[in-house]
C-alpha cells in the first residue's frame, strides 16, 4: 500500500472513531442530562423524521413510547426543543402579538413548575357569538380568547359583536397530558351512558362528543375543544401568543411577520415536550379517604380505568366524558361542542400542589366549595357529601389534596 494510500486510510478510519465518540458522547449527554443536555446535544436531529409522520402516527408513537418507556434519539431531542421552546420569550421578529397574553408557555403554566398551571390571580377571558351546538350544528357560532396586551401602535381591542365575554378560564395545569392523549377512543366510549347531551333526571349521564372531522376524539379544553395536544397547542399559540401556524383559521394575522410563524416542527416539539412532562399525581392507596369518595359518588365521574398496550394508565381520575354539571356552571351563550350546562370531567390529579382559586373559572375558593358548586348530574353526590358529619367531609378534602 502506498503511503499516501495509508494517509488516507487512516484519516477516515480517524474520521469514524471521531464521529461514533461525539455521538456516543452526545448520547450520554441525553441520558445522564435530561432534557438541558438533549437541547445542547441534538436541537435539531429527526426532524425531518418526526415531521413526515402523519397525525395520527405521531400519537401512535407517543403512545408506545409511554406505555415501554423507551424514549427515542429523535424523540429525546424533539423532547428537549419542546422544552427549551416552552421557555423560550417570544419578541416581534418571531411573530408575538399583534395582541397577545404572555410571551411565554412558562408565564401562564408553572405552577408548582413547568408546564404546571397558572398563577392564582390568571385568567383568560373568553368570548361568545352564541350556541354552536355541533350535535345539531350551527355554522355561525364561534368562541375567543381576548388578548390583554398589544403592541406598540396597535390599539387594544377585544372581539367585534356579536362577540360578547361568557366567563374565564384559569391556565390549566399541563403536565403528564400525554397520557390523556393517548388513551384509545373506544376506551372512552365504552364508558358512556348516554349517547346525546340529554340526561335523564337524576341519573349521572356522559356522553362523548363526536370530533366534527378528521380523526382522534375530543379530550381536550373545558368544552371539549381538540382531540390532540398538537391541536390544543396551535390553539395556545394563536390565542394566548398571537402567533400563526398551519392550522385552519390560526394562519393570518395582521403584523408584520410572514406567516405561518411558527413551523410544524416547532408544534410536534412543544407537544412532545408537554406529552412526556411527569404526571403530577401519585399512586392511588385504599384508604377511608378512596372509600368516601366513592361512597359520596365523585367516582362516577371522577375515575378511568385505561391502559395502553397493556400498560395501565395513571389514574387521573377523570372518565373524559361529558356531564351536565346544572345551571350554576352555565355559560349559556356559548355552546362550542357541548351544551351551556355541559363541562369535560376535569381531571383532578395535581391537587397535592394546587393552592386554589378551584374549578375552570377558579370560582370555587377551597376545595369544599367546589364539591358543593356542583348540581346537574352531581348533584345526588353533592347532597351525599353534606350528609356526611363534618369529620368525614375534612377526610374527604383531605384525601382529595393528596391526588
Amino acid at each position: 500500500m502506498s503511503r499516501a494510500r495509508a494517509k488516507i486510510l487512516w484519516l477516515a478510519l480517524l474520521g469514524v472513531a471521531l464521529l461514533t465518540t461525539l455521538w456516543a458522547g452526545a448520547q450520554l449527554v441525553i441520558d445522564e442530562a435530561g432534557d438541558d443536555g438533549g437541547a445542547a446535544a441534538f436541537a435539531a436531529l429527526g426532524a425531518e423524521l418526526l415531521t413526515s409522520q402523519g397525525f395520527t402516527e405521531r400519537v401512535e408513537m407517543r403512545a408506545k413510547a409511554l406505555a415501554s418507556g423507551v424514549h427515542s434519539t429523535q424523540l429525546k431531542a424533539s423532547i428537549a426543543r419542546g422544552r427549551a421552546l416552552f421557555y423560550q420569550v417570544r419578541t416581534v421578529e418571531q411573530g408575538l402579538g399583534p395582541g397577545y397574553n404572555g410571551v411565554s408557555c412558562a408565564e401562564c403554566h408553572a405552577r408548582p413548575n413547568p408546564p404546571g398551571r397558572g398563577p392564582a390571580g390568571r385568567f383568560a377571558r373568553v368570548f361568545s357569538a352564541g350556541p354552536r351546538q355541533t350535535y345539531s350544528p350551527s355554522p355561525t357560532a364561534e368562541a375567543r380568547v381576548a388578548q390583554s396586551r398589544w403592541l406598540a401602535g396597535h390599539a387594544s381591542r377585544l372581539p367585534p359583536a356579536p362577540f360578547r365575554e361568557i366567563g374565564r378560564r384559569r391556565p390549566p395545569d399541563l403536565r403528564g397530558l400525554g397520557w390523556i392523549e393517548v388513551v384509545p377512543v373506544e376506551q372512552i366510549q365504552r364508558q358512556t351512558k348516554c349517547d346525546s347531551p340529554k340526561a335523564p333526571p337524576g341519573q349521572v349521564c356522559g356522553w362523548a362528543p363526536p370530533k366534527e372531522r378528521g380523526a382522534g376524539s375530543l379530550r381536550f379544553g373545558a368544552k371539549m375543544v381538540t382531540a390532540t395536544l398538537e391541536e390544543f397547542i396551535t390553539g395556545a399559540l394563536y390565542f394566548e401568543h398571537g402567533q400563526t401556524t398551519r392550522a385552519p383559521m390560526m394562519n393570518r394575522d395582521d403584523d408584520d411577520v410572514a406567516d405561518p410563524e411558527v413551523s410544524e416542527q416547532d408544534v410536534i416539539d412543544l407537544a412532545n415536550y408537554v406529552a412526556f412532562s411527569p404526571p403530577p399525581g401519585g399512586d392511588v392507596f385504599e384508604g377511608k379517604g378512596l372509600k368516601l369518595f366513592r361512597q359520596v359518588g365523585c367516582a362516577d365521574c371522577h375515575w378511568g380505568d385505561f391502559e395502553i398496550d397493556g400498560t395501565e394508565v395513571p389514574q387521573f381520575w377523570s372518565d373524559l366524558l361529558v356531564h351536565n354539571l346544572g345551571e350554576h356552571h352555565a355559560e349559556l351563550d356559548y355552546e362550542e361542542r357541548t351544551p351551556g350546562t355541559h363541562w369535560r370531567t376535569l381531571p383532578l390529579w395535581g391537587l397535592r400542589d394546587h393552592q386554589g382559586p378551584y374549578l375552570t373559572n377558579g370560582s370555587a375558593k377551597t376545595l369544599a366549595d367546589a364539591v358543593m358548586r356542583h348540581g346537574g348530574e352531581a348533584l345526588q353526590s353533592r347532597k351525599r357529601y353534606q350528609e356526611l358529619d363534618e369529620g368525614e367531609q375534612n377526610e374527604l378534602v383531605t384525601f382529595l389534596k393528596t391526588l
